[in-house]
C-alpha cells in the first residue's frame, strides 16, 4: 500500500515538472517571437538612421528600439 501510495507521487511529480517544463519553453518561443516582430519594426521604422540600438532589460521583458 505504501509503495503504490509512492509510485503516485512519483508519477504526479513528474507530471506537473514536465507541464511546467513545456509551459516554460512555450512562453519562451512566444517571447522570442514577439521581439523578433518588434526588431524587425525598428529597423523597417528607423532605416535612415545610421544606428539603432536594441535593449532588453530582463529575460521576460521585450526589447525596445531606439534611435542612436
Amino acid at each position: 500500500m505504501y509503495k503504490n501510495k509512492l509510485n503516485t507521487i512519483v508519477i504526479i511529480g513528474i507530471v506537473a515538472i514536465l507541464i511546467i517544463g513545456v509551459m516554460a519553453i512555450y512562453l519562451i518561443v512566444i517571447n522570442h517571437q514577439e521581439n523578433n516582430l518588434i526588431i524587425e519594426k525598428c529597423f523597417d521604422h528607423f532605416d535612415n538612421t545610421e544606428s539603432v540600438a536594441i535593449k532588453k532589460d530582463s529575460v521576460w521583458s521585450p526589447v525596445t528600439c531606439e534611435k542612436k
